[in-house]
């Protein structure tokens, strides 16, 4: 079931990646926090020693009408008065959120451009010191130069991957409801068809080394075919796959 709430606190974690909100995203997420952390589940008590035999009935009224919005009632018998206001105002805000992390997600990527340029670039450069096979036995045989380069490539990958899941992540928002979180094209653009083929092959590949697998074995594919590293919205994803399927189709049909 699609999660307003859940995808609103995780646009909430976008300023992790090291980027700053557009000011109307952070506004919304701020106000969603701020609901997020109200405290519903707080027990009603009143003192005895404050009752009076002359203000009890007072006392009576003001106990219940603090006490009403604790109950379990009305139309969710699972949540007080108190808990499906929180929930309601919680849904709209994330709603609010949602609709503003869509219009951000090109400034994100703007935002994100220059740091993953760097990182692809020093990603491709230590994959190009590597052995052709890349597992533990290689690496040892081929020396500290191997090793150190492998460190770097496997430290480049666990950031690249974090964009590429932030991509992921995008779906759940309405300008991308719907689309393929396109594993092989997130933070990836293939000139051709060719590359592509290639892209998802290492993709669906079994048994990858454990060695190479901490390198992503589609990065590592694309550091060794030349293909681009680049940031991708969902759609973008769906219109490179589109136009290589295309372009594919009619090579095919005029052969």
């Amino acid at each position: 079931m699609y999660d307003t709430i859940s995808t609103a606190h995780t646009v909430s974690n976008w300023s992790s990646l090291g980027v700053k909100l557009p000011k109307e995203l952070s506004t919304a997420v701020d106000v969603f926090e701020a609901i997020r952390w109200v405290e519903t589940g707080h027990t009603v008590e009143f003192d005895l020693a404050d009752i009076t035999a002359a203000n009890a009935e007072e006392k009576l009224i003001d106990f219940a009408n603090r006490l009403v919005p604790a109950l379990k009632t009305g139309d969710h018998l699972s949540r007080t008065p108190l808990d499906e206001a929180k929930h309601r105002m919680l849904d709209e805000a994330a709603r609010e959120v949602l609709g503003k992390a869509t219009e951000a997600v090109p400034v994100v990527i703007e935002q994100l451009t220059p740091e993953f340029e760097k990182r692809a670039a020093a990603y491709i450069a230590a994959v190009g010191e590597l052995p052709d096979k890349v597992d533990s036995d290689s690496l040892v045989k081929a020396g500290p130069a191997a090793v150190t380069a492998y460190a770097t490539a496997q430290t480049e990958a666990a950031w690249l991957n974090q964009v590429s899941s932030w991509v992921a992540g995008t779906r759940n928002l309405p300008g991308f409801a719907g689309l393929d979180v396109e594993v092989a094209l997130r933070i990836l653009r293939p000139a051709d068809a060719l590359q592509l083929a290639k892209l998802d092959a290492a993709q669906y590949k079994n048994n990858v080394d454990s060695t190479l697998h901490s390198l992503n074995p589609m990065f590592y594919t694309a550091a060794r075919e030349g293909i681009e590293f680049g940031i991708n919205t969902l759609r973008e994803c769906a219109e490179i796959r589109q136009s290589s399927e295309e372009v594919n189709s009619r090579v095919t049909i005029v052969h």
